[in-house]
């Protein structure tokens, strides 16, 4: 089996941190999970990165990377009120619960130091990570888009080792911060970009939220998570974690109502949805997915529309198609393969020992 030299970009934040379940598929090689700034500032979203790799049981010579903390221009925008004070709940409840007790996991990024410090660029980090790897790397990310940015404008020589870059985020329609915008565009704008623009050169995927908006969670599907996985300590974090979710979209969805908004479209913006694992198991199952082929930037400049996404099937005024976008997923397919990555979790986990 060819294996997926994987780099994971995100800022866990609840569903990367389902995200970093998903990455025990055999199918990736995982050389590397960098951090930013996003669902919570960047020393809690370093910090969640390095406890779920060790709930997650993957080889703890996976090296964690501190990246950017700060946008290139806007200004920080987190999401605590969806994601909990800690990024991935309230402090001692679901995934924060578990304490690490092997001295390996619990060391810091790899460019922090004792004292929390960051002694070494993180891209710099990013970057040697994928030179130093034998194959071509695929790209994952979740989170806003100035790590790959700096990335790429910082070491131009780096395209030559990218397999392919898969992004989550953006809207083709309605966003879920602004009107027009989705949170990860919405927060970097500028980012998405310079990245986006590399997609007349390198393979760029989009997974927006029209196609991951598709996939969310109930009671049902929760009840069904727990019957296969049985009465285990990783089973009940997990479950408590997602129930944090669904109770916070369910309170979000009380504020600014407006009876003009039909209620369906309304309230499918408060569902929990499974942003980010869509997009990773779109690496895993493309032909689960229906695409096509856009010209795709992002509107920087306007306050209003700051964050969305211009999208366009022609290449009208010499505009090159540049981004491969997802538009629908197979939901029951999806569901099935993640509960079964969530089962090798559940037998190997050092959770499940203490």
């Amino acid at each position: 089996m060819e294996k997926i030299n994987l780099l994971y970009d995100c800022d866990p934040g609840i569903d990367d941190a389902f995200t970093i379940l998903m990455l025990r598929d055999p199918k990736f090689n995982v050389i590397g999970i960098s951090t930013e700034g996003g669902n919570v500032p960047i020393e809690a979203t370093t910090r969640n990165a390095i406890l779920l790799k060790y709930i997650a049981n993957l080889n703890e010579e996976i090296p964690v990377i501190q990246g950017v903390s700060l946008p290139l221009v806007v200004k920080e925008k987190c999401a605590s009120e969806v994601h909990g004070e800690t990024g991935i709940g309230p402090k001692n409840y679901g995934f924060t619960r578990v304490k690490i007790e092997n001295e390996e996991y619990n060391k810091k990024a790899i460019n922090v130091d004792e004292n929390g410090k960051v002694f070494k660029s993180g891209i710099l980090c990013m970057y040697e990570q994928i030179m130093g790897c034998k194959g071509k790397v695929t790209v994952l990310a979740t989170a806003r888009l100035t790590n790959l940015a700096l990335l790429f404008t910082t070491f131009p020589d780096v395209e030559e080792k990218i397999e392919r870059i898969t992004i989550m985020g953006g809207s083709l329609s309605k966003g879920n911060v602004t009107s027009s915008a989705e949170f990860n565009i919405y927060t970097d704008p500028h980012a998405a970009e310079i990245v986006f623009r590399l997609g007349t050169r390198l393979e760029i995927d989009l997974v927006p939220l029209g196609c991951t908006h598709l996939l969310h969670y109930n009671e049902k599907r929760l009840n069904l998570i727990k019957s296969r996985l049985g009465e285990t300590t990783f089973s009940k974090i997990l479950i408590e974690t997602k129930k944090f979710c669904l109770k916070a979209m369910k309170e979000l969805s009380k504020f600014d109502q407006n009876k003009e908004v039909e209620s369906t479209e309304f309230n499918e913006l408060f569902l929990p949805h499974m942003h980010d694992p869509c997009s990773c198991y779109y690496l895993l199952h493309p032909e689960m997915f229906q695409t096509k082929r856009l010209v795709v930037h992002v509107e920087c400049n306007s306050e209003t529309t700051r964050g969305a996404i211009i999208w366009d099937n022609l290449e009208r005024n010499g505009m090159k198609k540049n981004v491969l976008v997802a538009t629908s997923v197979n939901v029951e397919q999806f569901w099935e393969k993640y509960i079964s990555l969530l089962k090798i979790v559940n037998k190997d986990t050092p959770v499940n020992k203490n």
